[in-house]
């Protein structure tokens, strides 16, 4: 009998619910005829969460662009910087995973998802086979398009996408299929997200009505409904996730990387972007809450339901208590390693207090030389450990006479002047006889704020600041006033105001998608996806009293081609058909 082997990974990041159906596998060799039982015929599904990159959320990518260096000489995005960066080498690639992942979907929904019962009644059955089968379309698709953002480039001038392999590859079949271009790669990450959502409920919810069950679902008990479509679904792939999916791929796609018109107003792709994401925002508010997510207070109050202050729209469930993150970037006085130090040209993106740019002469606050960092945007302090700034009730120098945490003082010190502060949970403690205090984490896979985001770039580019997605109401300008009145910029917005044309607004987009987003990793392919420059030269502070001093810390080799990233050059070797885009070698 053929042997399959199912590389099953730990699902720690979904809700177990009822059912031993979510039980480990006890090896990782099995047959065929063992697949019929549900235990390992959904192992084969898990596989699409496990290898999502989202999961791993903490590679802090941002250290290969203009806001992050690393003072560790090893750290693989800082030598993709140096100029590493190469298709024997590329730190950030998604392909091999997504394209493994979309594999295991395949089996699962050709060879496997219709020959297992999955429910003790014919309702649960036909419940379970139809939410089984959107996840495993939505998450194809998720795949396609973390492929596609990793690989999507030219080859001989024409933009080229994914291998589209919509069909379960064996150990007998044919792996030497060629990439389709970008457009067919688009249909096909669209179909898959269509045929989820038709499939998928909204949201996952206990109900008590028959009346609030959907209608594609027939005629089946409250009891059934919730048995499969309940609560304890709620991290799993649902209609929600599926439509800020959809919202993200019409954003890349229509992005100046990907869209010959995507300078141009008027442009469809802009307008499909636009409305896609009006379409995922559907009586969602922009959380009060959402910019400080991280913080110890939202995390450990965070619900399991979907009402989690309208930020997450999708992340993982509340990790086992750690101390990695903080180990890692906490400044040296505090036992930490000082990693991910943010640069000056991070810290100058924050605008002043009342919303103008860091030193423009129409703010009303000049900027102090002795102080660069008073009355600006609150989220530098919540974002940035910059000279003088209190963490964990300590006051953290990296001027001259900080100590540990002084500027290049250790390997462990910063590089730039800065040590992260986002992201991090200031409650876990390192104490000097090696005790830690942990605490919970979950990693962001979509929060609304992105997908708010979204929708400002899409209008804006579509149809300038004050054009709003019909029946959803709502102009650029009015998001992005939503979001900077969040964050703490002076009411009323004069800056914001004072912005009339679609030029200076896409600029002040896309700083606010750099503060909101920091540290999520987006920026690398934020910059790849406006086509601009990936080798500007970072640079970070020394101080000493009230003398700041602003140098060059590290240059940034990357050539224009890189734009879009190389396919692994170990899969071009052995597949002919599969064609490296522009300028790899």
């Amino acid at each position: 009998m053929k042997t399959i082997y199912l590389f099953f990974v730990g699902f720690v990041s979904l809700t177990v619910a009822s059912c031993d159906i979510l039980e480990p596998m006890n090896d990782t060799h099995d047959t065929e005829d063992r697949l019929t039982e549900n235990i390992y015929a959904e192992g084969i599904l898990f596989n699409g969460y496990t290898l999502l990159p989202t999961g791993k959320q903490w590679n802090f990518s941002d250290v290969a662009t203009d806001d992050a260096v690393s003072n560790d000489s090893n750290n693989q995005f800082r030598l993709m910087a140096e100029g590493r960066w190469s298709a024997n080498y590329s730190p950030i690639s998604q392909w091999a995973a997504s394209m493994r992942a979309i594999n295991y979907l395949n089996q699962f929904l050709y060879k496997v998802v219709d020959n297992v019962r999955w429910g003790k009644n014919d309702a649960t059955h036909n419940l379970f086979l139809t939410r089984l089968k959107g996840e495993a379309y939505a998450l194809r698709a998720i795949h396609k398009f973390y492929a596609l953002q990793d690989v999507a480039g030219k080859v001989g001038g024409q933009l080229y996408g994914i291998q589209i392999t919509d069909k379960y590859l064996d150990e007998g079949s044919n792996y030497d299929i060629p990439r389709e271009t970008f457009e067919k790669s688009l249909e096909s990450i669209y179909a898959d997200l269509d045929a989820a959502a038709d499939l998928l409920p909204l949201v996952y919810k206990s109900i008590s009505n028959e009346s609030e069950i959907p209608d594609i679902y027939g005629d089946v008990s409250v009891a059934d409904y919730n048995q499969v479509m309940g609560d304890l679904f709620r991290q799993r792939m649902q209609k929600r996730i599926v439509l800020a999916y959809k919202a993200k791929v019409a954003l890349m796609a229509a992005s100046p990387a990907y869209n010959p018109d995507g300078q141009n107003e008027g442009d469809a792709r802009w307008e499909k972007a636009a409305q896609l994401a009006a379409d995922a925002l559907k009586d969602i508010v922009l959380s009060p809450n959402g910019h400080r997510y991280f913080e110890g207070a939202q995390v450990n109050s965070v619900p399991l339901d979907d009402k989690n202050d309208n930020e997450m729209c999708w992340r993982t469930q509340n990790l086992d208590q750690s101390s990695g993150l903080e180990k890692r970037v906490f400044p040296p006085s505090l036992n930490g390693n000082g990693d991910v130090n943010p640069t000056q040209n991070f810290v100058d993106a924050f605008p002043m207090a009342d919303g103008y740019p860091y030193g423009d002469p129409n703010s009303q606050y000049a900027v102090d030389p002795g102080n660069p960092y008073a009355n600006r945007d609150p989220r530098l302090g919540r974002s940035v450990i910059y000279n003088g700034a209190t963490f964990k009730n300590a006051k953290i120098v990296t001027g001259v006479g900080g100590g540990l945490n002084a500027k290049d003082s250790t390997e462990l010190s910063t590089r730039t002047g800065y040590y992260l502060r986002k992201l991090v949970r200031e409650d876990v403690n390192f104490n000097n006889d090696g005790a830690v205090t942990n605490q919970k984490h979950y990693w962001v896979h979509v929060r609304y704020t992105e997908i708010f985001l979204a929708y400002a770039e899409a209008a804006n580019e579509f149809g300038g600041p004050d054009y709003a997605v019909p029946g959803y109401g709502k102009t650029a300008r009015e998001v992005i006033g939503e979001i900077r009145k969040r964050a703490g910029i002076a009411q009323p917005d004069n800056y914001l105001t004072s912005i009339t044309g679609r030029d200076d607004m896409r600029k002040l987009i896309r700083n606010e998608r750099r503060l909101e987003l920091a540290f999520e990793g987006f920026r690398f392919y934020d910059l790849r996806r406006w086509n601009l420059p990936l080798d500007e030269t970072v640079r970070g502070v020394q101080i000493e009293g009230s003398e700041y001093e602003y140098m060059d810390i590290e240059s940034r080799v990357f050539e224009p081609y890189m734009i879009y990233g190389p396919l692994p050059e170990r899969d071009v070797l052995s597949f002919p058909a599969l064609k490296q885009n522009d300028g790899w070698k």
